[in-house]
């Protein structure tokens, strides 16, 4: 095995099939990558045997072959040689030799038949999304997805529902729901529950790149991302996702409108006071002002009067401040609504005549 490529494509390729390779793997050659040169490219692969990443860059391959060698170890000493072009030779297999300008290292590798490959895709369900349209919907989402391994797996998650010629995208983790809204006329009808670590590493797994699509693919157990020259295969979760249709109020007695920014400063001010502690703001909404309130005994109080319309409101609530936050800062006009039922009833924070995002977050007491 014997080639030459640019040491930015391996760094940028190498840094996004890291995303998935294990710390601490239970099987040691999960914590490698596989590297395979053949034609005029080489395709670099990590897996934690849930999800696969797949990453092609154009190469000069003298002999092909294949590898596999310590993924951080491999990308920290090529991010740091000198020069801008790369050569690794392999001769028994068990070495590799890597070269660029002056400098030479040596680096011990395994052999790449027992690694797992990525899996083929069964024919199904596929769908195309504008990348920025589909990070924007998962940027709103994730903070939403539960991360505690004592809940339900599903709800470690998001899911995908289409109907109608609309992506919708859910998350949850019981005591909020956000929901974003992408329109994808002529799609199939799906409804699959996809890992929140796939979520979450997606704007470094896809990359960036001229293309503007990211092609969706469902099938009975699995869901594929392709972007350009990165191919993602990830198992699906297997459950019965929430209701979360019946989670959105029909009505709300009253809607408070506040401009966003000042909402979310005043509410990062309160975070200051409160985070340590409580962790728990009071929103008060009457006579034309929305009051944010933090209280933290060992500390202190921060109270702000911010203009609002208040519909007429009198009411008072509160809320874990950090889920209140990530709830605004997933709105993107000038104004953020804010729907109220009472004081022990959940909310719906949306962008102000904006029905495609909405976040549902209980209440205090």
């Amino acid at each position: 095995m014997k080639f030459e490529a640019k040491k930015a494509d391996i760094v940028n390729a190498t840094n996004q099939v890291g995303t998935v390779v294990p710390r601490s793997p239970s099987i040691q050659l999960l914590g490698n990558l596989l590297i395979e040169a053949d034609g005029s490219e080489l395709k670099f692969t990590g897996s934690d045997m849930e999800t696969w990443v797949c990453v092609k860059i154009p190469a000069t391959v003298l002999e092909p072959g294949q590898t596999t060698v310590p993924s951080k170890i491999f990308t920290e000493l090529a991010g740091n040689l000198p020069g801008e072009d790369v050569q690794i030779e392999i001769g028994d297999g068990s070495q590799m030799v890597m070269k660029s300008s002056k400098a030479k290292v040596t680096l011990n590798c395994a052999d790449a038949s027992d690694y797992p490959r990525i899996p083929e895709m069964a024919s199904g369900d596929k769908v195309v999304i504008d990348r920025d349209t589909l990070l924007g919907a998962v940027d709103r989402v994730t903070p939403a997805l539960s991360d505690r391994m004592e809940d339900k797996r599903e709800l470690l998650g998001a899911l995908v529902s289409i109907r109608g010629g609309t992506f919708n995208l859910v998350g949850t983790d019981g005591q909020r729901l956000a929901l974003c809204e992408v329109p994808t006329p002529g799609s199939p009808e799906v409804e699959v529950i996809v890992a929140g670590t796939v979520w979450r590493n997606l704007a470094k797994l896809i990359g960036e790149g001229e293309n503007s699509d990211v092609g969706l693919a469902f099938s009975q157990n699995q869901v594929g991302f392709e972007f350009g020259n990165v191919r993602v295969v990830s198992r699906l979760i297997d459950g019965e996702y929430p209701p979360y249709r019946q989670v959105v109020p029909a009505k709300f007695e009253y809607k408070v409108i506040v401009d966003m920014k000042t909402l979310l400063s005043a509410l990062q001010r309160v975070n200051i006071i409160v985070r340590q502690s409580s962790r728990k703001v009071t929103i008060a909404a009457r006579d034309g002002e929305l009051v944010c309130k933090g209280i933290a005994p060992e500390i202190g109080e921060v109270e702000e009067k911010l203009e609002a319309a208040t519909d007429g409101a009198d009411v008072e609530l509160s809320f874990d401040i950090k889920k209140l936050i990530d709830g605004i800062k997933g709105t993107t006009g000038p104004q953020v609504q804010i729907n109220i039922n009472g004081p022990l009833h959940p909310v719906l924070i949306q962008t102000e005549g904006d029905d495609t995002y909405k976040y549902i977050l209980v209440t205090q007491r």
